[in-house]
């Protein structure tokens, strides 16, 4: 039986294997905050080409918040428009950090 511990360490390591594989595809994580004592709420904000896109994960309702905003002249993003709400079943094993991964694939080809 795993533990809490083990848990909050695996919760901390799939965020940070994110923020690997976007930084090989030249997307820089801004900001990146996690809380497992929140039912493993996140927030992490991705940039690339003078553009913004910022995921808010409620972990206690299942759903993540995409926001996309301009970076103008490298300013910090500040027109954030929602773009997408979607629910996430991780019971049956949906992922939502997997979900962000492959949308910004698409955001932001090579």
């Amino acid at each position: 039986m795993e533990h809490s511990s083990q848990y909050a360490a695996r919760f901390i390591r799939e965020l940070s294997e994110l923020t690997d594989c976007l930084a090989a595809r030249d997307i820089v994580v801004g900001s990146l905050r996690a809380d497992y004592s929140a039912f493993g709420g996140w927030r992490l904000i991705a940039q690339k080409h003078q553009e913004a896109v910022r995921f808010t994960w409620d972990g206690r309702d299942g759903f993540l918040t995409v926001e996309g905003s301009p970076m103008p002249d490298d300013c910090s993003p500040a027109d954030w428009k929602q773009e997408l709400v979607k629910g996430f079943d991780v019971i049956s094993g949906a992922n939502p950090v997997r979900f962000v991964d492959e949308y910004l694939q698409k955001r932001f080809p090579v």
